[in-house]
């Protein structure tokens, strides 16, 4: 970036998720009932992890 240039934050944001959580959710095999609904909660992204990742026992994923 040069001087004058400006941030804008339109770029770069993706919203107020807890991708934490999200992350130690899947990778520990966590239930999440208890905080699904939260509005921060990524729950779609959970979901996506395991049916991707978890639908073939034969094959881990290493991330």
């Amino acid at each position: 970036m040069e001087e004058g240039d400006e941030f804008e934050l339109s770029d770069c944001y993706v919203g107020y998720w807890c991708f934490e959580a999200a992350l130690v959710v899947a990778l520990h095999d966590i239930g999440g009932a208890n905080f699904r609904d939260h509005p921060f909660y990524p729950a779609d992204l959970v979901r996506h992890y395991r049916g991707r990742y978890r639908s073939n026992d034969s094959e881990t994923c290493n991330l």
